[in-house]
């Protein structure tokens, strides 16, 4: 069949599907019966995880590998039954800037390496600067790289810039709270809504910016919208996917 799914929906379909598989082995953790009992009722509830497209209760697989991603969902009729999608060449950001750490570290004690040679007399001055010269061009390019790579880290991870500057607009405004309270210039309703305006908003923020999701779910695994405190939550957070931290390399 024609490929009609991109990579992102490759993942988002996989991080639905994940997820309905998380809320049967919390499930089956929660049950108070023993090793064997929690083993079969695993076996029964995991059948009955849904597909993420057809809905029908099939166990699908989602597979990686270098050059491609599949998705099989037993049912025929389901538009993720038969799905193969190519992916380009790509790397962990974190392993890549390992490896570009590495040989920028090489570089440098090759330079450190030239310096000592050069003052015991074991090479003579003009050999140390064209050999000089030539590490130095190198470790500038690894140099560049390693800093862009540093640059999409922070992008990935810490949305760095926005985050700082909504922790200090934060800050201003617990300082200005804590202000009202000392001088006792607000009642507990004024108190109140500048909690509610001003703190709730900026907190909301900055919580968005550092969890891929970040939700709360009852014992039912369904998403809890409102605060209520009567019966047992879950809170489900993840800072960031790891297809997030994936770059291409060609």
């Amino acid at each position: 069949m024609p490929n009609e799914f991109t990579v992102l929906e490759y993942y988002n379909l996989k991080r639905r599907y994940d997820t309905s598989v998380r809320k049967v082995i919390d499930k089956t953790l929660r049950d108070t019966g023993n090793k064997r009992h929690k083993i079969l009722k695993f076996d029964a509830l995991i059948k009955n995880v849904p597909c993420p497209q057809c809905k029908k209760t099939e166990p699908v697989r989602f597979e990686s590998t270098a050059n491609q991603l599949k998705i099989r969902c037993p049912n025929k009729k389901c538009k993720i039954s038969n799905v193969t999608i190519p992916r380009r060449r790509v790397t962990n950001i974190f392993d890549e800037f390992d490896r570009v750490a590495d040989i920028c570290n090489t570089f440098k004690e090759a330079v450190v390496k030239i310096k000592l040679d050069l003052f015991f007399k074991y090479i003579d001055e003009s050999k140390a600067i064209t050999e000089f010269s030539s590490i130095k061009k190198q470790l500038s390019k690894v140099s560049a790289e390693l800093i862009d790579l540093t640059g999409k880290m922070e992008l990935i991870v810490n949305n760095n810039d926005e985050f700082v500057k909504l922790k200090e607009e934060y800050e201003i405004f617990i300082n200005e709270m804590s202000g009202l309270i000392k001088e006792e210039r607000g009642n507990i309703t004024t108190l109140m809504e500048f909690h509610i305006d001003k703190i709730m908003p900026i907190v909301k923020q900055m919580r968005e910016m550092k969890y891929k999701y970040n939700y709360l779910e009852d014992e039912k695994g369904v998403e809890v919208k409102n605060n209520n405190l009567d019966k047992l939550l879950y809170l489900r957070q993840k800072i960031y996917s790891l297809e997030d931290s994936e770059i291409i390399l060609d």
